[in-house]
This record gives structure tokens, sequence and C-alpha cells, in this order.
């Protein structure tokens, strides 16, 4: 997995910069994408103790003109719950679930730039995001258990809020700071089921 997260995004990322530097695209800019969040499930059989954590990374587009952004992101997410489950009715032994899976996820967002500093860009906006599965693990206590890999639905939709602060250096790059929250609007599970994530994510713009 780790071997074609590399690939896919070495692959992404070329691609992006090769199509940019041989048109020279006016308006637009593409670079690197990083970020590292959590996750709200609507669950309530998730007890609170439980701890989430998403990493993603790929590449971004984006498109200026005056005071509109419009930005489309190609991202891997890696997603993962930890929790306790209480000895208590099974059989004096304390159980570690670990839950983890994987997914491409495709948003476009568009922004509304308010800036009123020069060179730095302050803007906000939604969009809309398309996630596809690609992985999915349980471990319990450290082992591998039933249940891995299996969904109802391979793609679900989501509505991405944004902000972003991004510093301008002119002739150079421009590096910004990103707040996402993402709704999810469709399960991946038949049970309806849904879990928002909220990102800081760091970019640059070439």
């Amino acid at each position: 997995m780790k071997k074609s997260l590399h690939v896919f995004l070495v692959t992404t990322l070329l691609s992006l910069c090769a199509l940019t530097s041989a048109y020279a695209i006016p308006f637009i800019k593409v670079g690197p994408k990083v970020g590292y969040g959590t996750t709200f499930p609507s669950d309530s059989q998730i007890p609170d103790s439980a701890t989430f954590q998403n990493f993603a990374a790929g590449a971004a587009a984006q498109f200026s003109l005056l005071m509109l952004q419009v930005e489309a992101n190609v991202l891997y997410q890696s997603s993962s719950i930890t929790y306790n489950v209480s000895s208590q009715g099974l059989l004096g032994q304390d159980l570690k679930l670990e839950s983890s899976f994987s997914t491409i996820n495709i948003p476009v967002i568009a922004r509304f730039d308010f800036s009123i500093i020069p060179l730095l860009n302050l803007a906000v906006g939604t969009g809309y995001e398309q996630r596809v599965f690609m992985s999915s693990s349980l471990k319990m206590n450290g082992e591998k258990a039933d249940g891995s890999g299996k969904v109802d639905n391979n793609m679900t939709s989501y509505i991405p809020f944004s902000f972003m602060a991004m510093l301008n250096i002119p002739a150079l790059f421009a590096v910004g700071l990103e707040l996402r929250y993402s709704y999810q609007l469709t399960s991946w599970m038949k049970n309806g089921k849904t879990a928002d994530d909220f990102m800081v994510f760091g970019t640059i713009l070439f």
C-alpha cells in the first residue's frame, strides 16, 4: 500500500506540473497538498474516549481570477479510529479495537477572496467532494479480525467548507494554510451512519 501511495502521489504531481509548464496556463497554479485532522462520527455507540486520526496527501490545482478562487484536489486519505472495550461481558478480557480505511478524495471548492493585505489572500467558500473507497482493516489487540475490507458503497459524497490563507511570494511560489470541514452527505454503509471530517491543510503552489 505504501509503495502504491508513493507512485500515486509522484505520478499526480509530475503530471500536473508538466501540464502547466508545457502550456503555461495563465491564472492556474499547482503543487503538493498535505493535511492532518480528526473525525466527528454520528454513531452514538462509539465511546467518547475514541481517538480519530486522518492524514491526507496529494496534489492541488488552483484557478484564480479577481475575487474568485476555484481549487481542485486529488488526495489519498488514510483514516483510523482506536478505542478500548471494557472487560464486562467479554470473559474478563479488555479489547483494543483499531479500525482504519483509505480513500481517494476529489474535492472541487469555490472560494470568495476578501483579501485586504497585499500578498496575503484570505478566502472562504464551499464545494463538492467525491470519495472512492480503497481498502480497510480491523484489528483486535493488534491482530487482524473478521470484517476487514467491507463497505456497502464504494463511493460517497461530502460538502466541504473551506477557509484559506495564502501568502504569495512574487515570481516564486505561494504557501497556504487551509481549515476545511467536510460534511458527509451519503454513508459508506447501509445503516446510513455518517462521519464528518475536520482537516488542517498545508499547500504550496507554483
